[in-house]
């Protein structure tokens, strides 16, 4: 019988979510139901002899489960001998912890968190328990007539479970290299990625070449690293106008432009959110694309709710990203939701757990929630893994202001901007509690340092009207604060729960402007 009169996987699946709806009216022929009919026995008695062949692990055969369920994976070590090649060991292990991340039922450490092991040799136990992993994945590159050669090694410390394989593969095909890495490290961890991924070998050597030179500069954060980043994706582009990476790729450069140029934010996000728009057409499955788009629609336009539905879309695609974690606990706050704002705070530092920014994250959210108490306590954790980490002794600053201890919230954001070498963030919170402090000279000295600043490179508005507000110009602080909802601030976000802008809570101008941002106080 012709394959094409059996009903195919979708009609089964539309059928049998047809008849929930409307359990009265199947919108097929009698013939095609009992084939439906037919298959469902059919893959009903192929169950049953899983399950029993399973010893009645049912679900185990619907979803594999996982060998482990908390893994890291280390830098891969670039044994070519080659140090201008860097960029594909770099790419390879930044693509193959992405690609993990997407591992259900599994806790895959950030990149970030990992990046610390590269140069300091430390035995594999100690590394597991550090990162309070199951297991630790190693790996090498190295190179040999013309071929990469991948060796990866997962270690269960203290079980004898291990497992090594050597991944080979032309140099010349590095995305298809990667992705029976990932294929190999997937049989050893176990379970199963969510989504799915364009078939290996699906974009031009060349375009895969560009674009790992591409994310290696990204990474930089430099003025220098993002021109190189922007120059490599517009060549991936001319080489494979349909890489949707690239255009991920280029709303990320466009979305995180205005902290290092001074290129306005209203401008930039606009570009970031047609790339990523661009990339979700091209590959729906890309969680870094919807991560982009969600952060500029919750700060670009303010739309919190479809910023909070693209995070969590984006985390289903990839369940152990950190980073967006950390992104939805900051839009979560805003939002005055701060319980669901912690969990996403506690499981971003689960996942990235040497990360300053994600303990800190914790402290900042619980100084908006205005649990002083709390915030110091982590924000005096923090500093202990490391007293200079500026954000820090910003935070603690902030909670010694509203504990009414000025001395000591001066002490602390002045080290900030010691370290920062006075960053226009850290100095424009200095003279707010400056001001507050009946220092009022020395916060009329930093606002006029920070507008002459700004003659040299814009300065947010919003760092203006915290020092304006301090000294009670509440007028010209909305007024800077209005000129900084034009230029699309993400420093807006926390508006209606800072506590230093309580003074402006009751003039209309202020309720206008929180109600333009769609937040409510």
């Amino acid at each position: 019988m012709p394959a094409d009169r059996y009903p195919t996987v979708a009609q089964f699946m539309e059928a049998i979510a047809h008849c929930a709806d409307h359990p009265k009216a199947l919108p097929i022929g009698r013939r095609t139901k009992v084939r439906i009919v037919g298959a469902a026995l059919g893959a009903a008695a192929i169950g049953g002899i899983a399950w029993i062949a399973s010893g009645g692990a049912f679900t185990s055969w619907l979803t594999p489960a996982p060998r482990f369920t908390r893994v890291a994976i280390l830098p891969l070590e670039n044994r070519t001998g080659d140090s201008t090649q860097n960029y594909i060991v770099d790419g390879l292990t930044e693509t193959v912890i992405s690609d993990l991340a997407r591992l259900e039922g599994v806790d895959v450490i950030s990149l970030a968190s990992v990046l610390g092991h590269r140069t300091t040799p430390k035995p594999v136990d100690s590394i597991a328990r550090d990162l309070e992993v199951q297991a630790v994945v190693q790996g090498s590159v190295q190179r040999r007539d013309g071929q990469l050669l991948v060796d990866v090694r997962l270690t269960a410390p203290g079980s004898a479970s291990t497992s090594a394989d050597t991944v080979v593969g032309p140099a010349d095909q590095v995305e298809a290299l990667e992705k029976r890495i990932v294929q190999t490290l997937v049989r050893a961890i176990g379970g199963r990625l969510t989504g799915q991924r364009h078939a290996a070998g699906s974009s031009p050597n060349a375009a895969q070449q560009l674009y790992l030179r591409a994310r290696y500069h990204l990474a930089s954060r430099t003025p220098e690293g993002l021109q190189n980043a922007l120059d490599y994706l517009r060549q991936v582009l001319a080489v494979d106008p349909a890489h949707a990476p690239a255009y991920a790729g280029l709303a990320q450069y466009d979305s995180i432009l205005p902290f290092y140029t001074s290129t306005p934010a209203g401008e930039a996000f606009s570009k970031a959110k047609a790339a990523a728009q661009k990339a979700l057409e091209l590959d729906q499955y890309l969680p870094e694309a919807h991560g982009v788009l969600a952060y500029v629609l919750a700060y670009g336009d303010f739309d919190w709710n479809g910023a909070e539905r693209t995070y969590r879309r984006a985390l289903a695609l990839q369940p152990s990203g950190a980073d967006l974690h950390h992104a939805l606990s900051r839009l979560l706050a805003a939002r005055g939701r701060i319980p669901e704002a912690v969990v996403e705070a506690e499981r971003s530092h689960t996942l990235d757990p040497l990360s300053l920014v994600a303990h800190t994250n914790i402290g900042v959210i619980a100084y908006f929630d205005r649990n002083y108490a709390e915030a110091k306590q982590r924000l005096e954790a923090t500093l202990e893994l490391d007293p200079n980490f500026t954000t820090a002794h910003w935070g603690l600053g902030l909670v010694y202001e509203q504990l009414g201890q000025p001395a000591q919230a001066i002490a602390s954001i002045d080290k900030a901007v010691a370290i920062d070498g006075r960053g226009r963030n850290y100095l424009a919170s200095l003279g707010h509690i400056m001001a507050t402090s009946s220092r009022r000279g020395d916060a009329e000295a930093i606002l006029d340092e920070l507008t002459k600043r700004g003659r040299g490179g814009p300065v947010n508005p919003y760092m203006l009207a915290l020092v304006l507000v301090g000294l009670g110009r509440n007028d010209d602080a909305i007024t800077m604060l209005d000129n900084s909802y034009e230029e699309r601030s993400a420093l807006l976000s926390y508006l209606g729960r800072d506590p230093r802008c309580d003074s402006l809570r009751t003039a209309p101008r202020f309720g206008a402007l929180l109600r333009r941002m769609n937040l409510t106080q």
